[in-house]
């Protein structure tokens, strides 16, 4: 068996032994006391508990080993379609045929690249549960699922504290759950993998869905649109009325801009190089777009205070100071800042970002923020950004870390799910959909950036 998998049989069987010791210590402490159990509970109390019968422990599951299907595996030589033949389930695994998996920018590296590890590329997405390992509670078989990159398990230190964005699960679990016809054992990303016709889950990365919306749209809230809208949703929730600023109308900033227009912001600035981006920002809500390219970062800085500073800046009419303000600190600027530029990891076809680190947008989505204001980080940038002291001491900018938009899988994608059908969020125009056999062309187009999102489509 595993480690974790040991680890949480291990934790299981202590607590069942305490429930058990607890529950005898008090019976026997109410009969050394004198105090009939009809006398604790009533005889309508006895009636019921006698009533319900003794939970069943969950049947083994019928072996999965030796069913062959096909996934895209990334290795040293590069990414194909193979043939494969599934391995066991582990206690905790769900298995999950696939029907769609979104493409991410951060998985063209491993896919167009090299892998040092054979890997089944992915970041989750959508599919029905076929199997489950023992020890899974939350999904059972027929369940449609939504795969996350982030876990929830609801037992770690970081979910008890309400940071489930930082599930101790998260990516951990992964193990070999199939071989090639070679024999060569092969893992799912992550320990969730996507772009294969099956693949294991770790149940605290699996989330039931009762709808029946399309897949594409499905594996894209689930994951980078997913990100971006719970960053304005749930990690500094925006304030109908406010201005916003994206930086970066990818997926994930795409995600952002949706967010700002579902909670009512007045102003939505955008800053995005590629035209092709900054048209579709405007019809998902952006008020306003500026191309980075256009103009010098001190200009692209000024223009988004300029647009971001309010009606008035008569204190005593609710306004706020024009230009230096307390401590030096301009009082214009966006009330809530959402950054999700990132590194540049292959030359784009279309127009090319004014910097390759994505440190450059760091620093100006703080410096557009208004003091007192809120700024989100999503960008995966390479380097270091340095900020004035005196203005993070200061300034009263919240700064947040959105590792996954900070999704509670569990709370957060059934209610997305909830918007998507009611109308709300629309994804089906953002996403070109690709059959398995063309996945590797999915993510060059992601790395060119010669679509909006993609996502790889079974059946």
């Amino acid at each position: 068996m595993r480690r974790n998998d040991r680890l949480r049989s291990q934790a299981l069987a202590s607590r069942q032994r305490g429930r058990e010791q607890d529950t005898g210590g008090w019976f026997a402490m109410a009969s050394e006391d004198g105090v009939s159990r009809r006398a604790l509970f009533g005889a309508a109390g006895l009636a019921a508990a006698a009533a319900v019968p003794a939970q069943a422990a969950a049947p083994a599951p019928a072996s999965v080993a030796g069913r062959r299907f096909r996934g895209m595996v990334s290795d040293a030589q590069g990414s194909r379609i193979e043939a494969l033949t599934l391995l066991d389930l582990g206690p905790r695994d769900c298995l999950v045929r696939m029907q769609a998996s979104s493409v991410s920018y951060t998985m063209t590296g491993g896919v167009l690249g090299a892998s040092r590890t054979p890997l089944i590329m992915g970041q989750g997405g959508v599919g029905v549960c076929e199997a489950v390992g023992p020890m899974v509670k939350r999904v059972q078989v027929g369940d449609r699922v939504l795969i996350s990159a982030t876990a929830q398990c609801g037992w770690c230190y970081q979910c008890l504290h309400g940071r489930t964005d930082w599930c101790q699960f998260s990516q951990t679990s992964g193990h070999p759950f199939a071989r090639t016809a070679a024999g060569v054992e092969v893992t799912p990303r992550g320990g969730i993998g996507g772009t294969s016709e099956l693949t294991f889950a770790p149940e605290e990365h699996v989330t039931p869905v009762f709808t029946d919306l399309p897949a594409a749209s499905l594996a894209l809230i689930v994951n980078q649109i997913g990100c971006g809208f719970a960053a304005g949703i749930t990690q500094a929730p925006i304030e109908p009325g406010s201005d916003v600023a994206v930086f970066g109308a990818g997926p994930v900033g795409m995600g952002a801009i949706l967010s700002a227009r579902v909670a009512g912001a007045a102003r939505i600035v955008v800053v995005e190089p590629i035209t092709a981006r900054r048209e579709n920002a405007r019809r998902l809500g952006a008020t306003h777009v500026l191309d980075p390219n256009a103009m010098t970062g001190a200009e692209l800085v000024e223009a988004v205070r300029e647009i971001c500073k309010g009606r008035t800046d008569r204190l005593f009419a609710g306004g706020r100071r024009w230009g230096t303000n307390v401590f030096g600190q301009d009082g214009r600027g966006a009330d809530f800042v959402l950054e999700a530029v990132g590194a540049t990891r292959f030359p784009p076809k279309a127009e090319k970002a004014p910097d390759d680190t994505g440190v450059l947008p760091l620093r100006q989505a703080w410096d557009v923020t208004r003091p007192g204001g809120h700024c989100t980080y999503m960008g995966a940038a390479q380097g270091e950004v340095s900020f004035p002291a005196i203005g993070i001491a200061l300034n009263g900018r919240s700064i947040h870390a959105a590792q996954m938009g900070g999704q509670h899988p569990m709370r957060d994608l059934p209610r997305f799910v909830e918007m998507m059908e009611r109308g709300i969020i629309d994804l089906g125009a953002l996403v070109t959909a690709y059959p398995l056999d063309r996945a590797v062309e999915a993510h060059q187009a992601v790395a060119d950036r010669s679509i909006l999102a993609g996502a790889v489509v079974f059946g």
